[in-house]
This record gives structure tokens, sequence and C-alpha cells, in this order.
């Protein structure tokens, strides 16, 4: 998974510069149902505290029933996902 600035994503689309690389490593998944990660932050604009809370918010939404409902909802293109919903989840508030 790559991780970027929405400004960055929004002016250059698939060509922006990750800041954060997550990878999954899933050899483990079907003998001891495990799945490691590594994450590694790119950017100095990313701190090591800013990347430990995205990742965190990251696997509460594929791990507890609301996230997954707001992960599957983003992936379906529905009208029921709430980009303000996830904002109240992860505690920010709009602007």
């Amino acid at each position: 998974m790559l991780f970027t600035l929405l400004e960055e994503f929004q002016k250059r689309g698939a060509a922006a510069q990750p800041h954060l690389t997550l990878t999954h490593y899933c050899e483990l998944a079907e003998t001891k149902g495990l799945v490691l990660g590594r994450a590694e932050v790119s950017s100095p604009e990313l701190s090591r505290e800013e990347a430990s809370g995205l990742l965190r918010q990251l696997e509460s939404c594929y791990t507890e029933p609301e996230g997954q409902r707001l992960v599957a909802a983003f992936n379906r293109g529905s009208a029921e996902f709430s980009f303000a919903a996830l904002l109240e989840r992860v505690g920010i508030k709009p602007v």
C-alpha cells in the first residue's frame, strides 16, 4: 500500500510520490493465521508518530465492523460512503 498527501495526489495522480509504503507478507497466513507487515516512511513530511497513527487507523478500518462498512462502501463507489464519517471516525474535524 502506498500513502501520499491528498494535495499531491490531486496534482499528480498516480505519479504522486509515496510518503509511506506498507508491504504485507502473506506467507504465514494460511499456516499460522498471521500476516506480517513492514512500513517504510520515505518523506520528511511524515513523522514516525504520524505514520504509526495512520497505520493504526488503517488497521481499524479492516478489523472493526464500522471501519469495514466504510471500506466496503468506498470500494463499491456507493453513495453510502461518507468522507465526513471517515474523518469523524479518525478524530478529525472537517474545516
